[in-house]
């Protein structure tokens, strides 16, 4: 089933406007090792923050993003100013569910759901499983990928299934270091994240 009216409703979410530039942090120096594996144990966190897209037509625009992390489900939430064209998206590992605003609904099932829907709805090839780890400043460890340093040891970039990630600021969080200003890039699509809060949960 496709949603006739999504991609229609993708502008109205991302309203064009202009923005602040991000300046670019010195990444600080830490144990990269370490960090990769106490991130790695911690399954559920959220953030929020907000999201510049450009595709390769020259479309795009920004929206307020809230992602929460439990384990292997994701909860996405876009939104414009007020709410405007609000879209909520669901991923498990097995099924991937979308709801907008208005009320418009699509399930999609089974192991390929997440690139299914992507690739169907959006036209857009995006790894969203491998983007969770992203998002911390992590590979996926499930996949080959290259980690980046500058000269004095900071991490500030990853590539992964075609993708560069830019780790543009961190920001420390319950002692943990986090990305706080991220650009995931690929030849068709380039989102800059700018986030504003993070929150990780403890384990019980």
């Amino acid at each position: 089933m496709r949603l006739r009216t999504l991609r229609p409703l993708l502008p109205a979410m991302l309203i064009l406007s202009g923005c602040t530039s991000l300046q670019t942090a010195t990444t600080p120096a830490t144990d990269w090792d370490a960090r990769r594996a106490s991130l790695l144990q911690q399954p559920n966190w959220s953030l929020t923050g907000r999201v510049a897209i450009r595709t390769v037509d020259g479309e795009g625009g920004q929206a307020r993003l809230s992602w929460t992390q439990s384990g292997e489900a994701t909860q996405l939430q876009l939104a414009g100013p007020f709410g405007a064209g609000r879209v909520d998206l669901s991923v498990t590992p097995v099924a991937v569910t979308l709801q907008t605003g208005d009320g418009q609904a699509v399930r999609y099932a089974g192991p390929e759901a997440a690139e299914q829907f992507m690739d169907e709805q959006l036209g857009w090839s995006f790894p969203v499983r491998s983007a969770r780890y992203w998002m911390l400043g992590l590979l996926d460890p499930a996949a080959p990928g290259e980690r980046l340093f500058d000269d004095a040891g900071g991490l500030t970039a990853l590539r992964q299934h075609g993708w560069d990630i830019s780790l543009n600021r961190y920001a420390t969080v319950d002692s943990l270091l986090l990305p706080t200003r991220l650009t995931l890039e690929n030849p068709q699509l380039r989102l800059k994240t700018a986030i504003s809060n993070w929150a990780i949960a403890e384990l019980n």
